[in-house]
């Protein structure tokens, strides 16, 4: 199957930094958008138990939350489960009679059939699919970018991504002060150790240090789809700040990232997967080419 280009460009690093403090990156390889700009609640009844493809910590996804992470434009239509009529949208979009939980859209993923919804249930972030049951008689309707439509006993309601209007309407000096202060922060981390031959030793307090401020590390690097006869493969590494993190962590511009821990970054399924696997992992292996030629990046976290 062709993949087309308007796929991922950050979860790869997003996934390295939640490990071990390494950046910014990649879910999937194929016409996908995941877009994370802000939430709006939503309050439904009581949750009942929820058919949900996998369940992510809050605290894992919070830092990415009020960040968009592509650029790209979205494929521009809504995914609605096929062979299902439409009710009408009712217009209180994002209130609904509240029981004992509130819902709150973090992001979607826009791959039709297939396509996923991030939402916090109240305790943890978790991943519904079209259809899926979040509560007794709420399920997902329908997913697009900046949205989901939830059917509620027949009725339907609309969550909602907004922007953080706060955040734009800081005076620009004081934003421009902080985003200085945060790159002062990231490049100026400590707590890794060259082994040499590829291996590094990262302190696990400068990982925590990191993790924390992951908002600067995800505006430290820039990355690619690295396309082969028509398939996504692995990750370029475009754009990287001089004497961040990722610099610190042996890579250098034209890498392209291809696997971690064994696990070949060439499919959305493979992305929760990597997730869950180096979310609370002491070792990291990460598989790139260089120059043409292959190469293994070892971390160890102490």
């Amino acid at each position: 199957m062709q993949i087309n280009l308007q796929i991922y460009l950050n979860y790869v690093l997003v996934i390295l930094a939640l490990a071990a403090g390494l950046v910014a990156g990649m879910l999937a390889g194929r016409l996908i958008h995941l877009s994370f700009s802000g939430e709006q609640t939503y309050q439904p009844m009581a949750v009942a138990q929820a058919q949900t493809v996998a369940s992510l910590q809050e605290e894992d996804l919070q830092v990415i939350i009020n960040r968009s992470l592509f650029d790209v434009a979205s494929i521009g239509a809504a995914f609605v489960r096929p062979d299902v009529d439409e009710p009408a949208l009712e217009s209180e979009s994002s209130q609904v009679s509240a029981r004992n939980v509130t819902l709150t859209l973090v992001g979607t993923v826009v791959a039709g059939v297939d396509s996923l919804a991030l939402i916090n249930t109240g305790s943890k972030v978790e991943v519904f699919g079209l259809g899926s049951e979040i509560a007794a008689g709420l399920t997902v309707d329908a997913i697009e970018r900046r949205r989901v439509v939830l059917l509620e006993r027949g009725a339907r309601r609309e969550l909602v991504l907004i922007e953080d209007q706060a955040e734009l309407s800081r005076p620009a000096a004081r934003r421009a002060s902080a985003g200085a202060a945060a790159t002062t922060s990231t490049t100026a981390q400590t707590g890794v150790v060259d082994m040499g031959e590829g291996r590094f030793r990262v302190d696990r307090g400068m990982v925590d240090s990191a993790r924390s401020n992951m908002g600067a590390l995800l505006q430290s690097a820039r990355m690619i789809p690295h396309m082969e006869n028509g398939q996504t493969t692995g990750f370029r590494l475009v754009g990287m700040q001089r004497g961040s993190l990722l610099e610190q962590l042996g890579l250098r511009l034209g890498d392209v990232l291809v696997e971690i821990n064994q696990v070949k970054l060439d499919s959305p399924e493979k992305a929760l997967q990597i997730f869950q696997q180096v979310r609370e992992a002491n070792n990291i292996s990460l598989g790139l080419i260089r120059n043409g030629q292959p190469q293994t990046f070892e971390y160890s976290l102490d």
